[in-house]
């Protein structure tokens, strides 16, 4: 009982203290005219906000991780269209861990991946799992959203961490890609 109670009181603290009745009401108001493609970078960040939480969760007990996920829908309730972007990410990461250590492992000099931070780590994998394998987000905007997300969840020298591997990462990859079509 004291584990659970300590993840909960972990978790607690990681989501800032945000309110079970509606994650979105924190978000702003869009601006009058505005179009909804405006605002898919503030949707997604907050996808990938509660993606962080879950693999935060899911890290912190290493239990099963749909059980894991399910829990966190249960205490928070964002939109359909939040949700299904960050169990796309939560998903991902987790069909995929393996791959995606052996790239941290690979680019994090001096750094094995149980000495970082869960909240490092976690921004890493799902920032990684990004890059390889969602296509339609360019790798630039990957990058920042992961710093940004580092910089709100981690410590001050989470960022600068976080875009150094994720910048040798991302062009791994995208020599990866271009040789394949090539």
């Amino acid at each position: 009982m004291g584990g659970i109670y300590f993840e909960f009181r972990a978790l607690h603290y990681l989501l800032h203290l945000y309110s079970a009745a509606s994650i979105e009401a924190l978000a702003p108001c869009p601006p009058r005219g505005a179009k909804f493609e405006d605002f898919t970078l503030g949707k997604r960040r907050k996808s990938r906000e509660l993606a962080l939480q879950v693999l935060y969760q899911i890290d912190m007990s290493e239990g099963d991780a749909e059980e894991k996920f399910n829990l966190f829908w249960q205490h928070f309730t964002p939109s359909d269209e939040l949700k299904a972007f960050s169990q796309k990410i939560v998903e991902g990461v987790c069909q995929h861990r393996e791959e995606i250590d052996a790239l941290i492992e690979k680019h994090s000099e001096h750094w094995r991946l149980t000495r970082m931070t869960i909240v490092d780590r976690n921004v890493l994998r799902s920032a990684i799992f990004e890059l390889m394998y969602c296509a339609d987000i360019p790798a630039k905007v990957i990058l920042n959203e992961a710093v940004e997300l580092g910089k709100k969840f981690g410590s001050e020298k989470t960022g600068p961490f976080i875009n150094g591997i994720l910048d040798k990462v991302s062009h791994q990859i995208k020599r990866l890609q271009t040789t394949e079509n090539n």
